[in-house]
């Protein structure tokens, strides 16, 4: 009785200081997307700002999206003077600091579309990470407007 009441007591007091110390760490995701394709495409992507609030790099390994027969964590890379996109096993989060996903650069690529990703439509996504931590959001599908550069 005297050791349950012990440790009663213990879990009292130090249950609220790991909560804290849990919540001063996450993983925020701002200004996500999905690009509108045209409705026979079989592939799109998902763009967005991940800031690391760990105190050590955490890497995104695994993205969940229902509709879709493969997801792949990309980047893409110069050749030469041919860019291509190369399939990474993982994407780094420096600790405390911030990544965005963006065309042209790292990127959630979606493969294998079993429905269509209207424009306007918004999905559940699973962001999942190599600390245990899973980040549950919702992604909106528009249209990127691809911005060409003019020479003169």
């Amino acid at each position: 009785m005297k050791l349950s009441r012990i440790f009663a007591i213990f879990i009292m007091f130090t249950s609220p200081i790991s909560m804290t110390y849990a919540n001063n760490y996450s993983i925020d995701i701002e200004d996500a997307w999905i690009r509108a394709m045209p409705s026979k495409a079989m592939s799109t992507a998902a763009f967005m700002k991940i800031t690391n609030k760990f105190p050590n790099e955490v890497k995104l390994i695994s993205v969940d999206i229902d509709g879709v027969q493969s997801v792949e964590l990309h980047k893409t890379v110069s050749d030469g003077k041919v860019m291509k996109m190369v399939k990474q096993s993982h994407i780094p989060l420096p600790a405390n600091s911030s990544l965005v996903l963006k065309p042209g650069s790292w990127h959630i690529m979606m493969i294998g579309l079993e429905k269509q990703f209207p424009e306007g439509s918004v999905h559940q996504v699973q962001l999942n990470f190599d600390n245990g931590f899973k980040q549950n959001i919702k992604i909106k599908v528009k249209k990127h407007q691809i911005q060409m550069m003019h020479h003169m």
